[in-house]
């Protein structure tokens, strides 16, 4: 399998970035392996939103939800259930934290030892949090029948 690729943050922290190791493990993997790992989204009980950042450092999180898409739509659970998938350009592993906090953070994280790179640019995390925040929104109101 591939090692962590060494990623240099603008403030030249060096990060780990596993998403390489991370998609060579999947292609690597066994079926039985995989159908562990497998979450079942199409037996939720209710409507799904699936968010990704196209620059996600840490695994290739818009492949994963275009799988999971995939198995929502052939069970006829998306169509069903109004079902939902965003995959954010310039967004890395921290599209998605709580309002206030730095977008530079979401480049990188302490795991540990180990600094992990997340992805994304700082503009493209700002405009993600943006965009997730009122997905979440239109999301939860569609559900609730807001």
């Amino acid at each position: 399998f591939s090692s962590p690729k060494t990623i240099v943050q603008p403030d030249g922290t060096r990060t780990k970035a596993y998403r390489e190791t991370f998609t060579a493990s999947i292609a690597h993997a066994d079926a039985g392996s995989l159908a562990a790992a497998t979450i079942s989204v199409e037996k939720i009980g209710g409507p799904v939103l699936l968010l990704g950042g196209a620059d996600d450092q840490l695994w290739p999180s818009c492949d994963l939800a275009d799988v999971a898409m995939k198995r929502l739509e052939s069970s006829g659970h998306a169509k069903t259930h109004a079902d939902r998938s965003l995959c954010i350009p310039e967004a890395g592993h921290g599209l998605a934290w709580f309002p206030g906090t730095s977008t530079y953070s979401a480049q990188a994280s302490e795991s540990g030892s180990t600094a992990l790179a997340l992805g994304g640019t700082q503009a493209g995390n700002g405009r993600a949090r943006r965009v997730v925040d009122d997905a979440i929104s239109a999301f939860l109101g569609a559900a609730l029948g807001r």
